[in-house]
């Protein structure tokens, strides 16, 4: 009996050492992954204008411009995702000229030397946005990431949300640092 019991108990020892090592080597996810988290959870926060076309009715168009930072992150997290009934997708692209037909719009880190003209193109469209480029909100942007405590935060500039006409709930509001 005693034999039974210092095998049961020998067997729980090496079953939550084991586990601890498991859990102990689980990665973090990585940066981008939590920033496609972000990205995608950003859209059911904000509401755009009545006025989109009727094509666009049943999609919400997600684009990432520039060298794709994300890897296959944006796909898996999105992938058969709807936002307020509409199904998500995600496309990539250097043209500028391209990113007009877009809800969301991710400027990469690559496309920085470009960032002004950009959102002169994006001037007054109903488009969202996003960039982890140095002080992007400060520049112009909707929703900027930022670096703070070893976590990935965001910025919005509230300004360049409402001379688009979107709309961005008080609930990510108050996650958000506020740019003038």
């Amino acid at each position: 009996m005693r034999r039974l019991i210092f095998t049961f108990v020998a067997l729980l020892c090496l079953s939550f050492c084991t586990a601890m090592q498991v859990g102990a080597q689980a990665k973090a996810p990585s940066e981008y992954a939590v920033k496609a988290a972000f990205l995608y959870n950003f859209t059911k926060f904000v509401e755009w204008p009545p006025d989109v076309p009727d094509e666009k009715d049943s999609l919400l168009q997600i684009c990432v411009i520039g060298e794709n930072p994300f890897g296959n992150e944006l796909e898996n997290i999105i992938e058969g995702m709807k936002v307020g009934g509409k199904s998500v997708t995600v496309s990539y692209t250097r043209s500028a000229e391209e990113i007009l037909s877009y809800d969301v719009v991710f400027i990469a880190q690559s496309e920085e030397s470009t960032l002004d003209r950009m959102l002169k193109i994006l001037t007054n469209r109903a488009i969202l946005t996003v960039s982890d480029i140095d002080d992007f909100a400060e520049r112009g942007g909707t929703i900027g990431f930022f670096a703070e405590d070893d976590r990935i935060r965001f910025e919005i500039n509230v300004d360049a949300a409402e001379e688009t006409g979107l709309q961005i709930s008080s609930k990510l509001l108050r996650l958000a640092r506020i740019v003038d």
